[in-house]
């Protein structure tokens, strides 16, 4: 018999707690906007809701910038945002996750300037990027491993040199490097450096919310 008689006060106990969180949200919203929500109809309804949900869901914001990554998003005019990336601030480029030449999730830039097979020498060691004409000249560029079957492609990231100033190039297919041939009229063509280390980029893990 003494448990029934421990039920009822543990209830009690509970109401009292949750009324007292109840009042102490009541009045931190009564001063922030500036005095209203008083009443007895605003004290029954905190207490109704402390009751019924005393633990409010979390509503945390995933898109955080880092020590280095920082968010970029559009500010509408209306106090909207909308996520658009990260921005490598050690890098000074934009990036987007995704695998690295050591097979780890790391934010890689210049995902938007593709190697599309091209190189300055005849054992394709020294890759060129191809731009389009009019476009300014990239920061990094990254080659893609399509060996793979999976669509989740391994990418190795270079830095954009200079302009290429040859008249010819070579082209690799598999493992058979062929050329030369000569450069299309009107194209733009830029040499590029060594492949920057995947350890030297940020390293990233998928989660997903419990």
């Amino acid at each position: 018999m003494r448990i029934f008689r421990l039920v009822p006060g543990s209830v009690v106990v509970y109401l009292i707690v949750a009324a007292c969180s109840a009042a102490g949200s009541s009045g931190i919203g009564s001063s922030i906007d500036g005095g209203g929500g008083s009443g007895d109809g605003g004290s029954s309804g905190g207490l109704l809701d402390a009751v019924t949900d005393p633990v409010p869901s979390a509503s945390a914001d995933t898109n955080q910038s880092g020590s280095r990554l920082k968010v970029k998003y559009y500010a509408g005019d209306d106090g909207s945002k909308a996520f658009v990336g990260f921005f490598d601030s050690q890098l000074k480029a934009d990036c987007f996750f995704g695998k690295a030449a050591d097979g780890v999730t790391r934010c890689l830039p210049g995902v938007e300037a593709l190697l599309a097979g091209y190189y300055a020498d005849p054992s394709c060691t020294q890759p060129v990027l191809l731009a389009a004409p009019g476009c300014a000249q990239p920061t990094y560029a990254t080659k893609v491993d399509t060996t793979t079957c999976s669509t989740d492609y391994t990418r190795h990231v270079f830095p954009v040199a200079s302009p290429f100033s040859g008249t010819s190039l070579y082209s690799l297919s598999g493992a058979t490097c062929s050329g030369p041939s000569p450069t299309s009229v009107g194209a733009l063509y830029f040499s590029v450096g060594a492949e920057i280390a995947p350890t030297s980029l940020v390293a990233g893990t998928l989660r997903t919310e419990p």
